[in-house]
């Protein structure tokens, strides 16, 4: 807020004053976004670590091994966080 009442009340106008207000929100969106990258990195280490005991991998998996694991593990929902983790390459193709 200091930042935008000091902006505000600059010689610089209004339209200064939006583009601080934009560039703030796209880098709070960029932090928004980095963060929840985080929870699902830290979703999938918590799934390896309960399922290391099993010789269960879920970290680093080639893309035949995650199309394997998919297919043939029992648990939905475990099936889901590493779905979730991997999201952005599997809407890229990259596990097609």
């Amino acid at each position: 807020m200091f930042v935008f009442t000091q902006l505000e009340t600059g010689s610089e106008g209004t339209g200064y004053f939006t583009f601080c207000f934009t560039l703030c929100h796209t880098f709070q969106g960029q932090c928004l976004r980095h963060a929840q990258n985080c929870v699902k990195q830290a979703r999938l280490v918590y799934l390896q670590i309960h399922l290391i005991s099993a010789g269960i991998p879920v970290i680093n998996l080639e893309p035949n091994q995650v199309r394997v694991f998919i297919e043939t593990h029992d648990k939905f929902h475990e099936v889901s966080k590493l779905i979730i983790a991997l999201s952005k390459m599997l809407i890229l193709g990259l596990f097609v």
